[in-house]
């Protein structure tokens, strides 16, 4: 009986060694691949987010300057690319965003948008995986936290701007800086390594050059170090922000100096005084200025959580006449800040994350809340693309702290963020299809703004531009009608009425133009071609000079056609010095160009070089019948 009893113990104790072993297993097998999945996750959401936007048109709205009438990023070399680390462009100092769309043209061209948008998504997607790990490594390695603070940020609508439009690179590209310079710091704090913080401000560096706002960091870097309780008053933890804060201060003083149309202390060539993006500080008072700060910290707080009414461009508001101010709600809604202020210090020893939310939240879009006007507009959504992350984490934080107290909320709690999550990107595909093209775009901002004269104007020379003349005249009038005094709406009025070969119409909206906005160059351009085409060539040769004082960029165009002028004129002399020169700029042979020289040539008795220039013009164009005709009449053969 004994035998039968020690044979009979074993099976009874195999089934607890068989059913305990495997069961730790795949927890460590989860465990090690947990953070793959959600990056994969995370990767995929982005995409399909975005799929939408893959082969939207460039826009109206920077995108011309940046790609579409930019030679450089038409014509991409390494050393023409160079002149963006000597001299800023579109009043920003951005070399590296720069390089970046040069990169772009040579890889894939520069005709369509559609590279262009899949980098800038390329770029989003890398950047919501920094989001990821840095949210993971600040709360502690707290898998939930990272991954929803790093969904929200890859899916909410306010960051649409910075991602599909494709003069918004820069937000993505310094974002990218920003956050690797952000890891590199924690790293650093764990190794106290300096080579760590060598490499944490260089990429601070690259930063900067990808776009000025990102001249807060070192600001940032001491909200880290009060997040993980570091003690402020070590002077260890100021020296070594000492470089930080150097290069902050000389990145801000050149982006305030370019910005301003100055030449930060003679680098740069100046803008002149016509050009800056930061506006006159006597157009608001200083109580009006910030009153514009806390009322954008408010409204962009309020977006975070109702993402609603979301357009490209959200004008200043107009003072009342009467009394100089500003309507109600301008005075009511800063003072909301007052309590969330109050909450930010009630929870500095008792829910530090909250505290930290808010001051990353406020260092990061302290900037642009437009005490100091930048640009045309009140606010913009690409302005949160970095400083939600700050709120993202705080809110995340606090419902993991939540669910920890009370585990039967747990599965709910999280199974709503993921459905939340699933709203986003809905609402944020949404936002993707208003980008789609100029007119889609400024359509939704005359749907929230319909009495601003800018959106009719923009979409006007967009369908002039398309050919749709009759549509674009309907949008350019009602913003005349709007008491419109842009100068880019006259000149758009003046082409469409010049392609309806109405000319004298053409003549009095240029005219007009010229009163409202004097240095706007394609006024002056357009009337003097306008003036050719009346055969009133004489009075082109004023605006050519002009055009070529205000945009020597027009250059090869201007010779072109004043050549044209000054044959018409029979100035042949002068009309031979001006197509000389041109084909000499030109990076390619041009038939046109050869049949005028043609021309001007035989004005002044130079048979034998006219017959040249004429060969040549059909060498290079065979249809171009005038120049056979011309050969003709001197007697020599095609």
């Amino acid at each position: 009986m004994a035998a039968k009893k020690q044979t009979q113990q074993p099976p009874r104790v195999a089934p607890q060694k068989t059913t305990t072993a495997p069961n730790a297993a795949p927890s460590k097998t989860f465990s090690k691949w947990l953070p793959f999945v959600l990056g994969i996750v995370l990767v995929l959401v982005v995409i399909v987010t975005y799929s939408n936007g893959y082969q939207h048109e460039f826009v109206d709205w920077d995108d011309y300057t940046y790609i579409i009438d930019n030679y450089t990023i038409q014509n991409p070399t390494w050393e023409g690319l160079t002149q963006y680390w000597r001299e800023p462009f579109f009043l920003n100092y951005h070399p590296l965003t720069m390089y970046s769309y040069g990169i772009n043209s040579m890889l894939w061209g520069a005709d369509k948008a559609d590279s262009f948008i899949k980098v800038n998504v390329f770029f989003h997607v890398l950047n919501t995986l920094l989001v990821f790990a840095f949210a993971f490594l600040l709360s502690n390695r707290r898998w939930t936290v990272g991954f929803f603070t790093a969904l929200f940020f890859a899916i909410h609508p306010m960051h649409v701007e910075s991602v599909v439009w494709v003069s918004e690179r820069k937000d993505v590209l310094y974002g990218f800086f920003f956050l690797l310079s952000l890891l590199t710091y924690l790293h650093y704090q764990q190794q106290k390594n300096i080579a760590w913080l060598a490499l944490c401000w260089g990429l601070f560096v690259l930063s900067c050059l990808s776009k000025a706002m990102a001249v807060v960091l070192p600001v940032v870097l001491l909200a880290i170090d009060y997040y993980q309780k570091r003690p402020l008053n070590n002077p260890r933890v100021w020296l070594e922000k000492i470089p930080f804060f150097a290069a902050a201060l000389f990145f801000g003083l050149m982006a305030m100096s370019i910005q301003s149309g100055s030449s930060f202390g003679g680098i740069f060539t100046p803008a002149g005084e016509h050009e800056k993006a930061v506006a006159d500080f006597g157009i608001f008072s200083l109580l009006h200025r910030l009153i514009f700060s806390a009322y954008n910290w408010v409204i962009y707080l309020v977006k975070l959580f109702v993402p609603t009414n979301l357009c490209a461009f959200y004008p200043y508001p107009t003072l009342n006449p009467a009394t100089d101010g500003l309507s109600m709600d301008y005075y009511i809604v800063p003072f909301l800040l007052i309590p969330v202020a109050l909450i930010g210090v009630w929870a500095h020893r008792r829910a530090p994350y909250i505290t930290f939310a808010l001051l990353f939240y406020t260092i990061t879009i302290a900037l642009v809340l437009q005490f100091i006007s930048v640009g045309g507009v009140i606010r913009a959504d690409r302005y949160s693309y970095l400083p939600y992350i700050g709120l993202f984490f705080g809110i995340f934080m606090g419902i993991e702290q939540l669910v920890k107290q009370q585990k039967a909320l747990q599965k709910p709690i999280w199974a709503l963020m993921s459905i939340l999550g699933v709203v986003g990107m809905w609402l944020s595909m949404q936002q993707v299809d208003t980008w789609k093209n100029t007119e889609t775009l400024f359509n939704r901002v005359i749907s929230i703004y319909p009495t601003q004269d800018r959106p009719y104007a923009t979409i006007g020379n967009y369908l002039g531009k398309k050919g749709r003349i009759d549509e674009a005249l309907q949008y350019m009038e009602k913003a005349v009608e709007l008491g419109s005094k842009r100068g880019d709406l006259y000149e758009g009025l003046g082409n469409a009425y010049g392609s309806k070969q109405q000319f004298d119409k053409a003549l009095s909206y240029f005219n007009k133009g010229i009163e409202f906005e004097p240095t706007k160059w394609g006024l002056y351009y357009n009337r003097a071609i306008t003036y050719l085409m009346l055969n009133r060539s004489a009075e082109a040769f004023p605006d050519f000079e002009k055009t070529l004082e205000l945009a020597p960029h027009k250059k090869q165009d201007v010779l072109f056609n004043r050549g044209r002028a000054y044959i018409n004129t029979q100035k042949y002399t002068e009309a031979l010095r001006d197509l000389d020169e041109l084909l000499a700029l030109l990076p390619q042979p041009n038939a046109e160009a050869y049949y005028l020289r043609g021309i001007a040539k035989h004005g002044l008795n130079d048979k034998q070089g006219a017959i040249d220039d004429y060969r040549k013009a059909l060498q290079l164009n065979p249809q171009l019948t005038d120049a056979v005709t011309k050969l003709t009449a001197l007697g020599a053969t095609p």
